[in-house]
């Protein structure tokens, strides 16, 4: 493996992870703004709020379940694509092991076993290399995607607050 495929393969997961750490300090912001606008408001409704006071501690609720939900589908989804890919990853990575195995098998001769394993274990590093990468860069973007509903509803309650 060449020099610039190691450090595109270590720059892509530091960059997703990167990301990922900046969403989720947007949407914690986000969050701190929404939670201090609605406090207010509960504060300044008293012991009797009103309809639309009423009806934004409903609505605080069902928005939380439906942002978790989609949040818990998008993690799924994720999560089953990856595996598909590992499985597929791994597949590939059988059937290109299998002639080296069999190769190994039936040398007789020292060097030439000793440059059959030498093949093995470098064929087995490469692929684990690859396998690593696809992980370590499909984490961040899986959490981030589950992450999405979380800060669009945080996000769109800012606006709709602020109007208040």
């Amino acid at each position: 493996m060449n020099r610039n495929r190691h450090a595109s393969l270590l720059a892509n997961p530091l960059q997703a992870w990167t990301g990922l750490a900046f969403s989720s300090a947007q949407m914690m912001a986000t969050s701190a703004e929404v939670v201090g606008m609605r406090v207010q408001h509960m504060l300044l409704a008293g012991v009797r709020p009103g309809t639309s006071d009423r009806a934004e501690m409903g609505l605080m609720g069902h928005e939380k379940v439906q942002a978790a939900a989609e949040s818990v589908q998008a993690m799924a989804q994720g999560v089953f694509a990856l595996n598909q890919q590992l499985f597929a990853l791994a597949t590939r990575q059988l059937f290109a092991g299998l002639p080296m195995m069999f190769s190994l098998a039936t040398s007789f001769a020292p060097s030439r076993f000793a440059a059959g394993q030498a093949r093995v274990v470098r064929a087995a590093m490469a692929n684990s290399n690859a396998a690593t990468a696809r992980i370590s860069t499909a984490v961040p973007r899986i959490a981030g995607k589950a992450l999405k509903p979380i800060h669009a509803r945080a996000a769109a309650n800012r606006r709709r607050l602020a109007k208040r």
